[in-house]
């Protein structure tokens, strides 16, 4: 598990975060990490801010997550796979 704890991402242009774990077949999942105490404000981008891709998880605690925007689906987070989880 990777933690980040009181990170703070503001006024950004593009994707801040990018799960993208190696392939692990039979095992899930390989990618484990946590967001605490931290702010994402104000970021735009097309795609989604944060993207998670398959064998990932993402945990976001006591954080402040406002005014981000994106023209893609998903918004701030998308998960691209049943097994990506936010």
């Amino acid at each position: 598990m990777f933690s980040l704890n009181n990170a703070t991402f503001t006024s950004n242009t593009g994707q801040i975060i990018n799960l993208n774990p190696a392939e692990n077949p039979g095992q899930s999942p390989s990618l484990k990490v946590e967001l605490i105490n931290s702010k994402v404000q104000k970021n735009a981008h097309d795609q989604a801010i944060i993207d998670i891709d398959k064998g990932a998880t993402l945990n976001i605690r006591n954080s402040l997550v406002t005014e981000n925007y994106s023209r893609s689906r998903g918004g701030v987070i998308a998960a691209e796979d049943q097994d990506a989880l936010a």
